[in-house]
């Protein structure tokens, strides 16, 4: 992948990654109160993950922690 601005306009890293939204389902168990409680584990769907996107342009990440939005230059570095 290769996106228009690939190092982040804070600091000038390089990118080093997407940020994405993930879904999954988190067991519960009833607390023998008539309630749920978090079981803890939840069973991610990676299948479904989607970047975050604003407008046409994915949100990235430096090593830092800054976040940038920047258009995907399709096409290119694509496999």
């Amino acid at each position: 992948m290769k996106w228009e601005q690939n190092t982040c306009p804070e600091c000038g890293e390089e990118v080093c990654g997407t940020v994405e939204t993930l879904m999954g389902l988190a067991q519960i168990e009833p607390d023998g109160e008539g309630d749920y409680q978090y079981g803890g584990y939840t069973d991610v769907w990676w299948n479904a993950q989607k970047t975050v996107t604003l407008e046409g342009k994915d949100l990235l990440q430096c090593e830092k922690g800054h976040e940038w939005y920047s258009k995907r230059v399709e096409g290119v570095g694509v496999h």
